[in-house]
């Protein structure tokens, strides 16, 4: 009855586990027990409370949109190819590119969420277990960890390693076999970790390119672009991100269409976003105007204009779903007010074609009377950022 547990896999030695324990009775079942703790405070001090904010946050796409993600209709024109292409082909990297505000992150969150996606993972994994993991980067997040590459990295090593625990005593030996330790001996020294660059890129590495547990991985990662960190930087990552990419690994990644990403990733599949939105686009001006009593009544009256009036609003979104659900919103607002067509088409042709133009577009359309309360409002949002921005940097202190 008188027995050392054994040592975990991937390389730790008895002496770096058992350095100074006592000799003590242990089962087989304690054993396996004492396992699933350490795995268990591993995963405790890896994963962080803001890692799934972001994408919890993403809209949820209008029903008729984004519904081409799996299809296997492709604009000629586009020369680019649909999710389920690029799953069941070799190539490994997938770059999604889109204008800011153009819809990636909802139709990434859709893909993710979609249960086909894990259909085509199956086929292409084949008789293998396949381990889905994602990262939505959120750039006004209020922590820095959400905007970091610790953050990415953290949060998608968590997620593989509780689908597979039997990966972490291999991405993080040394770790594992002090935690071992430390529960062993019934210390209650809490077993923390500094979770450094150098640290976390090492444990990636280790995960994706292991042999000793068959596995295939396959990553989400939206929001590249937000990364709080500068252009080259940018360019590090991308081109770390790339060199994990094998016929076991498939990345997807989403930014918008910046020079250091195109320089990365230019001989990588792809898809440009507003390339295939245009119906999407079309859809939910359609639904969103035509479902208003008000608009209906004007399209009695004129059903050419308002045809019109719909194309013009798409040619004008370019693409960009946020731009045109910001007009949508406004041109609501006139149509309460019992606007004419021809008045609806003044506001149209006032609304500024680029985002933040829009943006300032639309502050200056606040009434006089809600100044105060929208002041209030903004300085509420600043110190609240401000605040958790602060906080953040102890998430990371200078070495």
């Amino acid at each position: 009855g008188h027995r050392k547990a054994r040592a975990p896999t991937a390389d730790i030695s008895d002496e770096e586990i058992f350095s100074g324990a006592e000799v003590v009775p242990f089962g087989q079942y304690e054993e396996s027990r004492l396992r699933r703790e350490v795995n268990y405070k591993i995963l405790e001090i890896l994963r962080f409370e803001s890692m799934t904010h972001r994408l919890e946050e993403v809209a949820e796409a209008h029903e008729s949109t984004f519904n081409w993600r799996f299809g296997t209709e492709v604009d000629p024109k586009a020369r680019s190819s649909l999710f389920s292409d690029w799953i069941g082909h070799d190539d490994s990297l997938y770059w999604l590119k889109g204008k800011a505000g153009s819809g990636k992150s909802t139709l990434m969150k859709r893909v993710f969420e979609d249960p086909r996606l894990r259909e085509h993972l199956s086929i292409w994994a084949s008789n293998t277990p396949f381990y889905l993991a994602s990262f939505f980067f959120w750039g006004s997040a209020t922590t820095r960890v959400q905007k970091s590459e610790q953050g990415l990295l953290r949060a998608l090593l968590f997620q593989i390693l509780n689908q597979q625990t039997d990966l972490i005593p291999i991405a993080f030996p040394s770790l594992w076999a002090r935690t071992y330790k430390h529960l062993l001996l019934g210390e209650s020294t809490i077993v923390n970790e500094y979770w450094s660059l150098r640290v976390l890129k090492n444990a990636f590495q280790i995960v994706v390119t292991q042999k000793i547990i068959p596995a295939k991985i396959c990553l989400l990662i939206d929001g590249f672009d937000e990364l709080d960190g500068n252009k080259e930087e940018l360019a590090t990552l991308a081109g770390f991100l790339k060199s994990l990419a094998n016929p076991t690994v498939k990345i997807c990644i989403s930014s918008r269409p910046w020079l250091v990403f195109e320089e990365c990733f230019r001989h990588c599949e792809g898809l440009r976003l507003q390339d295939h939105t245009r119906p999407d686009i079309e859809n939910y001006v359609r639904s969103s105007l035509f479902s208003n009593h008000g608009f209906q009544t004007l399209s009695v009256r004129d059903s050419a204009s308002a045809e019109v009036f719909v194309q013009v609003i798409v040619e004008r979104a370019d693409g960009v779903f946020l731009w045109v659900v910001l007009a949508v919103r406004s041109l609501l607002n006139g149509i309460r007010n019992r606007d004419a067509m021809s008045d609806l088409q003044n506001r149209l042709n006032r609304l500024p074609r680029e985002l933040e133009p829009l943006y300032d577009h639309l502050l200056n359309l606040i009434e006089p009377e809600y100044f105060e309360w929208s002041s209030k409002a903004f300085q509420i949002m600043r110190a609240n950022q401000s605040y958790h921005e602060q906080s953040g940097e102890k998430l990371f202190p200078e070495r």
